[in-house]
């Protein structure tokens, strides 16, 4: 009796697993995609979140397409590699973009990544700061004749910097430009006092406050700094893509947008904070004593900023900023970089 009954059981079994098997390609099928992959940028430390959780938590898949990302150490090198056809996505500040945008590039911005500009000034211990007190823009008169620290000549770092310094009456001229690399070459060069200061990005801002080895005092994540950069917050480091891969693959950018928009959910939710930690030290581990410290506290930083929205004046404000600071040469309309 038993030996009549297994064959039928077994044979149930297999149904069922052969058909939960459908079920689940079906599914993995049913988003927009067609199994498309997108090459991303990604930075070190926080780096681009929102295509980390999508990819984590295989939200890209869920829309049919697939996410990898290439770790690069500023924008400029993000932006030469996606130019270069190396990437299909580039994540970054607005203002390279827009530089090659006036020169011919076809770019298009898909998505937000990060709202804020995720820059802020970072100076060492130690550096007399009589007037950090007043707070912006008096303070940046306490780094005339200093040397300044940014990703790369001509990032965005060194972009915001000399607008930080014209808003304060001054000019590059005051100042030395240093490059020193993406933040993990960056922050050994300022506790080094190399360089004075800083126009970095996270994870240096964990190292400030958990080994009190430098201080923030300017924070444009914050709005702090010109009033430009406050009119800009929404489109600090959007999602960038070429706009005839776009205009060829409208149902690979539905399905991106989708992904990140999931991810977007996911970050924004407290209750997933330790676990968006565990998925970033999966890409980036800070190590050594308080490592883990450190990148709770850039996260913890930084939470609030990821979004997948590009509120077109915000972009409009970057572009009438590098108009006026004479960046560009002619204005670009924010809404026909943004696609519907």
């Amino acid at each position: 009796m038993k030996t009549a009954n297994a064959f039928p059981r077994f044979v149930r079994a297999a149904i069922g697993i052969a058909v939960f098997a459908l079920g689940s390609v079906a599914s993995a099928q049913s988003g927009p995609g067609k199994g498309e992959t997108l090459r991303i940028q990604d930075y070190p430390g926080g780096g681009n979140t929102l295509v980390r959780i999508a990819i984590a938590k295989q939200y890209c898949e869920k829309y049919g397409i697939k996410c990898s990302v290439r770790q690069l150490a500023n924008g400029p090198l993000g932006l030469q590699a996606f130019l270069a056809g190396e990437l299909e996505v580039a994540h970054g500040g607005s203002e390279g973009p827009l530089l090659a945008i006036s020169r011919g590039a076809d770019i298009k911005a898909v998505s937000g990544g990060y709202g804020p500009q995720p820059f802020f000034l970072a100076t060492r211990k130690g550096l007399e700061l009589p007037n950090r007190a007043k707070g912006y823009p008096a303070v940046m008169a306490d780094l005339k004749g200093k040397k300044i620290g940014v990703p790369a000549r001509g990032s965005n770092g060194e972009t915001l910097f000399t607008e930080l310094l014209a808003d304060a009456g001054m000019t590059d001229k005051d100042i030395t430009y240093v490059a020193v690399g993406g933040p993990g070459t960056a922050f050994p060069a300022l506790a080094n006092a190399q360089v004075d200061a800083l126009m970095i990005f996270s994870p240096v801002d964990g190292f400030c406050e958990v080994k009190k080895a430098c201080d923030i005092v300017v924070d444009l994540r914050k709005g702090e700094g010109p009033k430009a950069v406050k009119a800009a917050i929404g489109a600090g480091a959007p999602q960038w893509m070429s706009g005839d891969y776009a205009k060829k693959n409208p149902h690979v950018v539905k399905a991106f947008r989708l992904a990140l928009k999931d991810a977007e959910s996911f970050v924004r939710n407290p209750a997933n904070f330790d676990e968006v930690v565990k998925i970033t030290e999966t890409y980036f581990k800070i190590p050594g004593e308080d490592g883990d410290k450190i990148l709770q506290a850039t996260m913890r930083n930084s939470i609030n900023g990821f979004t997948t929205v590009v509120p077109p004046e915000a972009l409009q404000a970057v572009i009438n900023t590098m108009v006026a600071n004479k960046q560009l040469t002619a204005s670009l309309k924010a809404e026909t970089l943004i696609l519907p």
